[in-house]
């Protein structure tokens, strides 16, 4: 999937996928999401995924008002945001890779 947000190209077939994320509620859940993170070969980080319509992914429900349902697409991150998911993720050799001068030996 290909997406131009505020002049900036994000493909998911040119980036690297680096780990699959999501919510930890259940699939049947209005907040439930799940996503791939990628990293651009420009460092920029982004989410491409799916959710349910209280998740981050929802889109506007056609001719329902104010009203929100499942939905898809990508997302761009801030360098944080990324690292943080990783965290979440366990993911140490990833944010040891990505974000080597972001961590100290305690």
């Amino acid at each position: 999937m290909r997406r131009y947000i505020n002049g900036l190209r994000y493909d998911t077939e040119t980036a690297t996928e680096v780990t699959s994320v999501g919510s930890d509620f259940g699939k049947s859940d209005f907040q439930w999401w799940t996503a791939d993170l990628y990293v651009t070969k420009s460092g920029r980080w982004f989410l491409h995924g799916r959710g349910n319509a209280a998740s981050r992914f929802s889109e506007p429900a056609f001719g329902s008002g104010n009203g929100r349902q499942e939905g898809s697409g990508i997302e761009p991150l801030l360098d944080g945001e990324a690292r943080r998911l990783l965290e979440d993720a366990n993911e140490f050799d990833a944010i040891d890779r990505y974000f080597p001068d972001e961590y100290k030996d305690a």
